[in-house]
């Protein structure tokens, strides 16, 4: 299993998360698109190839399965509060945000919880607004796909595309380091749902805890790129917390292949830490 975390990312590409396998048929959503500046942008920051992550990145499919497969019942505790969202009032938190919005819609659309679905879907398409990127991504198709249940492949072709052309747009404007931020608030929220419903599970979570495993691959990445931005405060705070993550993995990989109940709840611990700074 590779990179199974993060492929809740898709869900971030806004639309793509209506389309993940649920069996249900969802209402159609009227998009917002109303344009709002964003702040000043950053001077001098280095580009990241973003998208070679994403290569990486495996169905939503995936995940779908492995959720279901454990027979975890939707818990609304598990995805964060849209209410929150007013307090978001730098582009920091906006873009972590809305990748943690966004892989809580892929959450919630699992489950069919439509008129939830509803209220998440406004919230990603304020953030998405207010960063100044829905431009980047062709709402009207993947809706229309989605909601028709149609193919995901395309759906996945379509949003993917949609994010290279948002962040080779934020590297001219030098905000790469928003499109940063949008891959490490889905890939925290998706890592921090995976771990709720692993321990939450009645089932074997065999699968899930070898998943979550895997992790320590993505944790590398994501700290490289943060790594770019440790003079910025945010990027700082969460660069400390994920190398944390990082050596609770490699202190784990020394020893075996397996995550034990100890080593998954040293893991749990510090994801949720690093998802306290992302949505607090």
């Amino acid at each position: 299993m590779k990179y199974w975390g993060i492929s809740f990312f898709y869900a971030v590409t806004l639309v793509t998360a209506i389309s993940c396998n649920s069996g249900h048929n969802h209402q159609d959503i009227e998009v917002i698109s109303d344009s709002i500046q964003s702040e000043g942008a950053q001077n001098n920051q280095p580009e990241i190839n973003i998208t070679d992550l994403l290569e990486a990145i495996p169905s939503p499919l995936e995940f779908s399965s492995l959720i279901l497969a454990s027979g975890s019942k939707y818990t609304e505790t598990y995805i964060n509060d849209i209410n929150k969202v007013k307090s978001y009032n730098s582009d920091y938190k906006r873009a972590a945000n809305l990748g943690v919005f966004g892989a809580d819609l892929g959450y919630i659309n699992l489950y069919g919880k439509t008129y939830s679905a509803i209220d998440y879907l406004n919230t990603v398409y304020q953030l998405s607004t207010e960063l100044k990127i829905e431009e980047f991504f062709d709402f009207e198709t993947v809706k229309r796909l989605a909601v028709n249940n149609q193919n995901i492949d395309s759906i996945t072709h379509i949003t993917t595309l949609g994010f290279e052309r948002m962040n080779n747009e934020l590297k001219k404007d030098n905000r790469t380091n928003i499109s940063s931020l949008i891959l490490i608030g889905g890939w925290v929220e998706g890592l921090h749902l995976t771990c709720e419903i692993a321990k939450s599970s009645k089932s074997d979570t065999k699968k899930m805890m070898d998943a979550i495993y895997d992790e320590h691959i993505v944790v590398e990445d994501l700290l490289a790129i943060v790594s770019h931005y440790q003079d910025q405060p945010f990027f700082n705070e969460l660069y400390t917390e994920i190398n944390v993550l990082k050596e609770i993995y490699e202190n784990i990989i020394e020893v075996s292949d397996d995550l034990t109940k100890k080593d998954f709840e040293k893991i749990h611990s510090q994801v949720e830490k690093i998802r306290e700074i992302v949505i607090k």
